[in-house]
């Protein structure tokens, strides 16, 4: 996924970066094994098309593939064990798109232990083409700031439709804190210093692929900075704890009209979803982000008879800046192709 956002609405700066040439991702970015991490081979994959019709009617299409979750808005990141998702295709050998050929493909990796990948381009904004409870768990990292609010909702309540009725899932979610953002705003006295979780975000934003295009931002006010985080990037709504939470309500994950509880996590870290965390959070955007897992079913008492603390009955943990950039384990890119690429 590299510095860019993981987009599933088609926007201006998701079109420049993904016209970057940067390699696809064959794997997930963890230096520790993990069940969904599989290793790239170097030799330019093939693309096949996959009936999605057949995927559609089917009560049950993806768990016998090894696949136990959906991974929504991809972008550059293809991890084996999951339905990988994004709006904007991929490129196949030789020139063109995926969807030139079908929405839903396997990506055959040469020598990887794991040779097939799963990419459906689909608008997440949109209901998913399976039936209900096709997935263990649903994953949106750096997604549900780039719709509105309303489509927010209506993709948390497709997110669960998904996970199955009375067993239940995980919805795991990371955005951009706005309480982190906050906080950073007004770290001192005087608001023209800024803090060091805003100087993180300088940093981070005017290094590697991005340099070129947030050069007004090596000098910028905090106040900039902020309204960088609102402005850019394609987001259209930020999120703290209590915001996301007050989405899920309305989707009606919740109490009393829901089964789920949503409980704040940490990058790399997860109750629930161990694995899934471990292989998917993205080291690159864990400084800013809010973790919450949403519960569901009969998995939410799967470790404890009541709720966690900062869960949605409980009083919300505040995550350090340190704590959300330092993130636990180092992690390493995995192998990558240089001869195919995202659009």
């Amino acid at each position: 996924r590299g510095q860019g956002s993981s987009h599933s609405t088609t926007t201006a700066s998701s079109s420049a970066m993904r016209s970057r040439s940067w390699g696809a991702w064959l794997g997930c970015v963890a230096a520790v094994p993990s069940a969904l991490c599989v290793a790239a081979a170097e030799e330019a994959p093939t693309i096949r098309p996959l009936d999605l019709e057949a995927f559609a009617t089917a009560d049950d299409p993806f768990r016998p593939l090894g696949i136990s979750g959906l991974h929504v808005g991809c972008g550059l990141a293809l991890p084996a064990g999951a339905l990988n998702s994004d709006v904007e295709g991929i490129a196949v050998p030789g020139g063109g798109r995926s969807s030139a050929t079908a929405p839903l493909v396997a990506v055959d990796v040469p020598g990887a232990s794991s040779s097939s990948r799963y990419f459906l381009e689909h608008d997440a904004r949109l209901p998913f083409p399976f039936r209900a409870g096709a997935f263990d768990w649903v994953f949106a990292e750096h997604f549900v700031e780039h719709v509105d609010r309303a489509a927010a909702v209506a993709f948390l309540a497709e997110a669960r439709r998904l996970l199955p009725a009375r067993r239940g899932g995980v919805v795991r979610l990371a955005t951009p804190d706005l309480a982190l953002y906050a906080r950073g705003l007004y770290a001192s006295a005087d608001a023209q210093s800024s803090s060091p979780f805003l100087e993180a975000r300088r940093a981070a934003m005017t290094t590697g692929p991005m340099a070129g295009a947030n050069a007004h931002l090596r000098a910028a006010t905090p106040a900039a900075l902020l309204n960088d985080l609102f402005r850019s990037y394609g987001h259209l709504y930020i999120y703290d704890f209590d915001e996301l939470v007050a989405v899920a309500a309305e989707a009606g994950l919740l109490a009393p009209r829901g089964d789920c509880v949503a409980e704040r996590s940490l990058f790399n870290h997860s109750s629930h979803v161990p694995d899934v965390a471990h292989a998917l959070d993205d080291p690159v955007k864990a400084y800013e982000s809010l973790y919450v897992d949403l519960v569901c079913g009969e998995l939410r008492y799967a470790s404890s008879k009541s709720p966690p603390p900062g869960s949605r009955s409980g009083a919300p943990e505040e995550v350090p800046a340190a704590a959300a950039a330092s993130g636990g384990r180092s992690r390493t890119p995995s192998t990558s192709s240089s001869s195919w690429w995202f659009r």
